[in-house]
């Protein structure tokens, strides 16, 4: 259980639910307060993913790192993480 995360909401998404929205689509089991995010392993689910962040860097960067166990997994509109490390994606590769 990760917490302390109040802030989480008010930057350029509200990145706590999109993160658990996130991480429930990959069939974790998740659970959120306001500022608290708890995950356990749940059923992995199978299929072409494609994750949505939001337009938020910070997010398409965390769903990369999902990306690395799933390879059917997409990020919706990548290039969004331009705005702090334009070469996320081929530093990644």
């Amino acid at each position: 259980r990760l917490t302390g995360l109040e802030t989480l909401e008010g930057k350029e998404s509200p990145r706590l639910s999109v993160l658990a929205e996130a991480l429930f689509a990959v069939g974790c089991a998740v659970e959120t307060t306001p500022g608290s995010i708890r995950v356990a392993p749940g059923t992995r689910t199978s299929g072409e993913l494609v994750l949505d962040p939001r337009n938020d860097h910070r997010m398409a960067f965390a769903f990369a790192l999902l990306g690395l166990e799933r390879e059917d997994l997409r990020v919706q509109n990548p290039a969004c993480v331009a705005k702090s490390w334009p070469s996320f994606w081929t530093d990644l590769a």
